[in-house]
Protein backbone atom coordinates (compact mmCIF):
# COMPACT_ATOMS: atom_id res chain seq x y z
CA UNK A 1 0.00 0.00 0.00
CA UNK A 2 1.53 3.31 -1.08
CA UNK A 3 1.19 6.54 0.86
CA UNK A 4 0.01 9.30 -1.39
CA UNK A 5 0.73 12.97 -0.86
CA UNK A 6 -1.90 15.15 0.73
CA UNK A 7 -3.73 17.45 -1.67
CA UNK A 8 -3.13 21.17 -1.10
CA UNK A 9 -5.46 22.77 1.43
CA UNK A 10 -6.78 26.14 0.41
CA UNK A 11 -5.98 28.76 3.03
CA UNK A 12 -9.04 30.98 3.24
CA UNK A 13 -8.08 32.58 6.54
CA UNK A 14 -6.65 36.06 6.62
CA UNK A 15 -5.11 35.87 10.10
CA UNK A 16 -2.29 33.45 9.10
CA UNK A 17 -3.71 30.49 11.03
CA UNK A 18 -4.35 27.12 9.42
CA UNK A 19 -6.67 24.27 10.26
CA UNK A 20 -5.17 21.02 11.58
CA UNK A 21 -6.48 18.19 9.44
CA UNK A 22 -4.77 15.26 11.14
CA UNK A 23 -2.11 14.16 13.58
CA UNK A 24 0.51 11.43 13.73
CA UNK A 25 1.71 9.74 16.87
CA UNK A 26 4.74 7.48 16.98
CA UNK A 27 5.58 5.31 19.95
CA UNK A 28 9.13 4.17 20.30
CA UNK A 29 9.55 0.65 21.53
CA UNK A 30 12.89 0.78 23.32
CA UNK A 31 14.06 4.15 24.67
CA UNK A 32 17.34 4.35 26.56
CA UNK A 33 18.85 7.16 28.62
CA UNK A 34 22.28 8.50 27.73
CA UNK A 35 24.35 10.47 30.21
CA UNK A 36 26.90 12.54 28.30
CA UNK A 37 29.87 14.20 30.00
CA UNK A 38 29.58 17.98 30.00
CA UNK A 39 25.82 17.94 29.40
CA UNK A 40 23.59 18.89 32.35
CA UNK A 41 20.73 16.57 31.40
CA UNK A 42 20.58 13.02 30.15
CA UNK A 43 18.81 12.41 26.85
CA UNK A 44 16.30 9.74 25.94
CA UNK A 45 16.76 8.14 22.52
CA UNK A 46 15.70 4.96 20.80
CA UNK A 47 18.33 2.25 20.97
CA UNK A 48 18.86 2.39 17.20
CA UNK A 49 19.36 6.19 17.02
CA UNK A 50 22.74 6.80 15.32
CA UNK A 51 25.54 8.76 16.99
CA UNK A 52 28.86 9.58 15.35
CA UNK A 53 31.63 7.83 17.27
CA UNK A 54 34.97 9.61 17.03
CA UNK A 55 36.61 6.42 18.31
CA UNK A 56 35.15 4.20 15.57
CA UNK A 57 34.88 6.90 12.88
CA UNK A 58 31.38 5.72 12.02
CA UNK A 59 27.75 6.01 13.09
CA UNK A 60 26.89 3.68 15.95
CA UNK A 61 23.39 2.86 17.24
CA UNK A 62 22.88 4.30 20.74
CA UNK A 63 22.30 0.83 22.15
CA UNK A 64 25.79 -0.22 21.04
CA UNK A 65 27.72 2.73 22.49
CA UNK A 66 30.39 1.91 25.08
CA UNK A 67 31.10 3.81 28.31
CA UNK A 68 33.70 6.56 27.75
CA UNK A 69 33.19 6.47 23.96
CA UNK A 70 33.89 9.85 22.35
CA UNK A 71 30.98 11.25 20.35
CA UNK A 72 30.75 14.20 17.98
CA UNK A 73 28.17 16.88 18.67
CA UNK A 74 25.97 18.22 15.89
CA UNK A 75 27.86 21.53 16.06
CA UNK A 76 31.23 19.81 15.70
Amino acid sequence: MAIESCPPIENTRTDGRRMITGTFRHSAGNVIRLDIAGEPDSIGVTDNHPFWSEDRQSFVPAGELRPQENLRRADG
